[in-house]
């Protein structure tokens, strides 16, 4: 059906923007340069996270029980008050900044800015995967910056790599575990147009690549 060519668009639409990061650290290009990148990346990530479970509820109780207007405004509540609630701690992190000398301590309070605001998003309904973007653009911007010492954004820096890798790591991990395989055995059909898909989604990074090699 093609509202689930819809749902499969959105689940697929998400840039990953690692191997134009990896191009622009060979340039040399302005470290603010690759922090836009990368948060206008997960932004796409929380608007497409909002944009399936919107389709995803329209297949489950059927569109004629959903109006253009409370699709909208469903849409715009997710990415809307997930910005806001990112913002919003954000802006009290740095306040916080002011107080606090203690470099471990800040390193803890930005895994809780990180975790809960990603907590309360979810608990209002919202998108966590929004709120955790414009929390992290607020916690660092140059302005923050300027409060921590050299110490302190080592740290940050440092913990927050680790944090990455594990946290895709085990993302990637979890997918693999949740493939049941007697249901990949009863539907070969779609496994075989999902596996037509791949060069669809993994030709153009194959192209950046070969385009930086």
């Amino acid at each position: 059906k093609f509202i689930h060519c819809l749902l499969f668009g959105a689940l697929i639409s998400p840039t990953d923007p690692i191997a134009v990061l990896g191009i622009l650290k060979q340039a040399g290009v302005p470290k603010k340069l690759e922090t836009k990148i990368v948060g206008e990346s997960l932004f796409n990530d929380g608007v497409v996270v909002a944009l399936y479970f919107l389709l995803l509820q329209g297949i489950d109780r059927g569109w004629s029980e959903i109006t253009p207007v409370e699709g909208t405004l469903a849409f715009v509540k997710t990415i809307g008050l997930g910005s806001l609630i990112g913002i919003l701690l954000g802006s009290a992190f740095n306040s916080l900044l002011r107080h606090i000398d203690e470099r471990l301590v800040k390193v803890l309070f930005s895994i809780l800015l990180a975790y809960g605001s990603y907590l309360l998003a979810e608990r209002l309904e919202s998108s966590g995967v929004i709120a955790v973007v414009f929390a992290g653009l607020m916690a660092g911007n140059s302005i923050a910056r300027d409060r921590m010492s050299a110490s302190t954004q080592v740290s940050l820096g440092l913990t927050w790599e680790v944090v990455g890798f594990v946290v895709n790591s085990l993302a990637f991990l979890a997918l693999g575990f949740a493939v049941d395989p007697i249901l990949v055995m009863e539907n070969m059909d779609l496994v075989l147009l999902v596996w037509l898909a791949c060069p669809t989604v993994f030709l153009p990074q194959l192209n950046v690549i070969s385009k930086k090699n």
